[in-house]
């Protein structure tokens, strides 16, 4: 005879058993911009291969009937200008493996310009950020895979900048394993003031150890009887 206590607390053993943890080793990727790579004939490319990573670019125009790209020596590559801006500039890729757990961006933007930068990773929000007239650090963190987006928007009219991406993914992943217990029955009664019989069980090893050293206190059942 085991009460019902003890049943719930052998269910719960039933959950954490089944979690099993695959770790992978984490690959940081960066690159920093030079000039030229975002542009041709100072025309914006919708592809580009950065540090043998292939980005796909894809823009929104602001206004003015041109395009331009620039270089600073501390803020990177020149998006656009007062005159030809792109309200909207974003560099995404599928090459990452496994979780992205962080991305940093090097940006920022012109004097009076009202911008962010967001970042999605298989549609999943790590979050946005303003972007400030000295060029900052951006870090995102999160855990997800898929298409990794990176996305500068402004307001405003004015030039925005991008200096360096760094990517860290291929981190641990969480997954489900079959925990190697067996009930005899799916369903089980019981009724409130009398012992429970539960149904006969094959249970692991590590199940057997563990269960003993679970306490009243390990679990606090609560029943209200109608």
């Amino acid at each position: 005879m085991i009460n019902f206590r003890r049943f719930l607390l052998l269910s719960l053993l039933i959950f954490l058993t089944g979690e099993a943890i695959n770790v992978q080793a984490e690959t940081t990727y960066k690159h920093t911009f030079e000039s030229g790579e975002l542009s041709s004939n100072s025309k914006p490319l919708t592809q580009a291969t950065l540090d043998n990573v292939t980005w796909n670019i894809s823009y929104t125009k602001g206004g003015g009937n041109s395009y331009y790209f620039g270089t600073d020596k501390s803020k990177g590559i020149q998006l656009g200008s007062g005159n030809n801006p792109f309200t909207e500039y974003t560099l995404s890729t599928s090459a990452f493996s496994g979780s992205i757990t962080s991305v940093t961006v090097n940006a920022s933007m012109a004097k009076e310009a009202v911008a962010t930068i967001a970042v999605t990773v298989g549609g999943t929000s790590y979050g946005s950020k303003s972007l400030t007239t000295t060029a900052t650090d951006y870090t995102f963190t999160g855990r997800a895979s898929g298409e990794l987006k990176i996305s500068l928007s402004q307001t405003t009219s004015k030039a925005l900048y991008i200096k360096s991406i760094t990517v860290t993914y291929g981190g641990s992943t969480t997954t489900k394993e079959d925990a190697g217990i067996s009930f005899s029955a799916t369903t089980a009664t019981a009724t409130l003031g009398k012992s429970f019989t539960p149904p006969r069980s094959r249970i692991p090893t590590i199940c057997r150890l563990l269960i003993p050293h679970l306490t009243r206190r390990s679990l606090r059942l609560q029943v209200t009887e109608l």
